[in-house]
């Protein structure tokens, strides 16, 4: 609270705290009401300086929990918002595969030297044919962006793009936007 008060003689002194101003005098049966006038009109008053202690800490601890709810909240919705710009088709369709008992290819070994060192005589192994990923798509709206013409709904990935896929359709390849994928 902005204002003191001290007792002189059978008088209730009233001064500023911050300054030590004496603001006025009044009895102690009416120091309350005198008290209540002047925080009402302060233009320094808020209500943590009216509120009771424990209830002003209770206040305190709550706000500071509903900020760090705010906080999680937050991070969660920018990790969200991470992992949608970094979603690459490829990786979703990989991992489809992996979760289906399909392996991996694996990753070529390293030709040998020319001179033909020791050790240096292993072989390659071909990587195994990876099936082909059919999908469908709407044909309306995939006409309206390619100059090919689209005669099917149906078509084999060959390529993958931050906005879309290659699709061979017969013998063209088209392009097919992400959205337009059924």
């Amino acid at each position: 609270m902005p204002y003191g008060y001290r007792k002189s003689g059978d008088k209730i002194t009233v001064f500023k705290k911050d300054t030590g101003k004496v603001v006025g005098h009044t009895t102690p049966a009416k120091l309350k009401g005198y008290l209540a006038a002047l925080h009402m009109h302060s233009k320094d008053m808020n209500e943590a300086d009216v509120m009771d202690p424990k209830e002003k800490a209770a206040t305190l601890a709550a706000i500071q929990k509903d900020i760090e709810a705010k906080k999680l909240a937050l991070k969660n919705a920018e990790d969200k918002l991470k992992n949608l710009k970094e979603f690459k088709l490829a990786s979703y369709i990989k991992s489809i595969l992996e979760a289906e008992g399909d392996e991996e290819a694996p990753a070529e070994e390293p030709a040998a030297d020319a001179e033909g060192g020791e050790g240096d005589s292993k072989e390659t192994k071909p990587a195994p044919k990876q099936d082909s990923l059919q999908i469908q798509f709407n044909m309306a709206n995939v006409k309206k962006y390619n100059n090919y013409p689209v005669i099917d709904n149906t078509g084999t990935v060959t390529g993958v793009s931050k906005e879309g896929v290659t699709v061979l359709v017969g013998d063209s390849s088209i392009f097919v936007n992400f959205q337009d994928i059924l």
